[in-house]
């Protein structure tokens, strides 16, 4: 093995953080050239994902775009903390309309914000019409079912409290 006099490694060291500082400024260009901004919101027109939340290739991985634009514009790291959205559009990148916090503030915010709840068809307002028909027995199961768009099934689950039991 041929060692490498100590200068040359720092020099490479050095060489090897100018590159990616330049890699980060290359990426930086690429994100700018996929967002849109509007007096509100900065909107991501790159790729998305099925949820309309923007998808930037980083030069290393592929990263939510909001992530990334927390990375640039922030120094307190994201460790394993999400990027939430105070606008609620997933498609926003704006600095402003971003911060950090866990799953449960996401949660809460979804439940507060009548966003709904994972892959749900239903938002929680609508099953706390389903909640109020079945008690005052105003339609029957299969009715509501049709009104929502879901199975008799699962209306009755929302009756009985087997699933949305978490919702007040």
């Amino acid at each position: 093995m041929i060692a490498i006099p100590t200068p040359l490694r720092r020099g490479a060291f050095c060489a090897l953080l100018l590159l990616q500082d330049m890699g980060l400024g290359l990426q930086r260009a690429s994100f700018w050239t996929k967002v849109q901004k509007t007096k509100k919101c900065w909107n991501w027109i790159g790729a998305k994902n099925n949820k309309g939340y923007g998808r930037f290739w980083n030069g290393t991985i592929v990263e939510s775009a909001h992530r990334f634009s927390w990375r640039i514009h922030y120094t307190e790291p994201i460790g394993s903390k999400l990027v939430l959205h105070n606008c609620d559009n997933p498609a926003c990148v704006r600095p402003t309309h971003l911060r950090l916090g866990s799953q449960t503030e996401n949660m809460r915010d979804a439940l507060t914000r009548d966003r709904g709840h994972g892959r749900s068809k239903l938002k929680p307002s609508d099953v706390r019409v389903i909640r109020q028909l079945c008690a005052d027995r105003l339609a029957s199961l299969s009715v509501i079912a049709a009104q929502f768009g879901i199975t008799k099934g699962a209306v009755g689950h929302i009756k009985y409290g087997v699933t949305w039991s978490w919702l007040p």
